[in-house]
């Protein structure tokens, strides 16, 4: 994810410039379509993501040719990015299996029935505009014997324009796409 931001950022003329007034970006759920039934007692719970050191900045992050990351000045998240990829998936999640879904901290009357951990180790991308989000995902049903179900997970894909409210789009497809995952496997 912070190449794509770099790729744009050249693209835009971001590091050549500093603007008093930074742009801001909002992430919104991309449309997703119901998944197959789940049964009635199923409530899932998305304990707060942990998202690598340099993407919890609300300054976009991006990695130069030599591996080191910077922060852009002047594109910024509209709110806290753990928060907003915790309210997505939970959004998402909500679409996806049309169950009670809440991201943490969910409401005192919510008791999930899975809890959902997501750990991003790496939100990568190329100059050539190669976004790829790697991590793992542990689904834990509550009140089983059974062990946690772990998954590691690795998106790819190209980022779709050359600006930044794109880059939001494709950061909102590949979570709509981890999703999936973790729904099907929570199913």
């Amino acid at each position: 994810m912070h190449k794509s931001f770099l790729t744009l950022s050249v693209i835009l003329g971001a590091f050549g410039c500093v603007n008093s007034n930074p742009s801001l970006y909002t992430l919104q759920p991309a449309p997703l379509e119901e998944l197959s039934s789940y049964p009635n007692e199923i409530r899932i719970g998305v304990n707060e993501v942990r998202l690598p050191d340099y993407a919890r900045d609300v300054r976009f992050a991006a990695r130069q040719e030599d591996g080191s990351i910077v922060h852009l000045e002047e594109h910024r998240w509209a709110d806290n990015p753990t928060r907003v990829v915790t309210r997505v998936l939970a959004v998402n999640l909500r679409e996806l299996t049309a169950r009670p879904v809440f991201g943490e901290p969910w409401p005192v009357t919510f008791e999930p029935t899975v809890f959902v951990a997501v750990d991003f180790f790496e939100l990568d991308a190329t100059r050539a505009g190669e976004m790829r989000f790697q991590g793992q995902f542990v689904l834990h049903k509550r009140d089983s014997d059974t062990e946690p179900h772990v998954e590691s997970f690795e998106i790819s894909s190209s980022v779709s324009g050359e600006s930044f409210d794109a880059v939001m789009r494709d950061i909102a497809g590949a979570l709509a796409e981890l999703a999936t995952r973790i729904a099907k496997a929570a199913g």
